[in-house]
């Protein structure tokens, strides 16, 4: 482990003007397990590990926030140790899309069978309902510390005991 340091990669030219495709790849996973998120523009994959850390993602409009947002959704859904609460300060147009398959019936892709929940396990377009939303992660992390630990370095997310990752799509309304 290394701490202390920290990594920067800067690109000079613009990676973000071409699409790039992520493999169509469903196979369960651990949040403590790296994913794929994109590529330096020598084409080397960028991998990210969302456990044990803190995310605060900011650009000019139009930039590919949502984007990565979405990037990020689709791969922390693959995480059997990991659910997702989102806001959407777009009225919908973020989580509908992901909320469409499920209320569609559509099928797993690993079982064949029809989707037996929505992607994330709490979804608000509502901000009274995203203030309820931060309220239970804040009880949620003082009550954490009070679960056994099954590490030497603390709490480890399990199916039991999943991950809660908290997104936000356009909180300007919030200001």
């Amino acid at each position: 482990e290394i701490t202390g340091e920290v990594y920067v990669h800067v690109d000079v030219r613009d990676i973000l003007k071409n699409t790039l495709h992520i493999p169509a790849d469903y196979t369960p996973i651990s949040i403590y397990q790296a994913f794929a998120v994109g590529e330096f523009s020598d084409g080397n994959p960028i991998y990210l590990t969302l456990a044990e850390i803190h995310v605060l993602i900011g650009g000019a409009t139009r930039k590919g926030k949502s984007n990565l947002l979405n990037l990020l959704v689709r791969q922390v859904a693959r995480c059997y140790d990991a659910v997702i609460w989102v806001y959407d300060g777009k009225g919908g147009r973020f989580v509908r899309p992901w909320l469409k398959p499920w209320i569609n019936q559509d099928k797993d892709p690993n079982t064949d069978a029809p989707l037996a929940q929505p992607i994330f396990d709490w979804a608000s377009i509502d901000l009274t309902e995203f203030e309820r939303i931060v309220d239970a992660g804040i009880e949620l992390a003082r009550e954490r510390p009070k679960l056994s630990y099954t590490s030497g370095s603390g709490w480890t997310a399990t199916r039991e005991h999943p991950l809660v990752l908290i997104l936000a799509d356009e909180l300007s309304e919030a200001a």
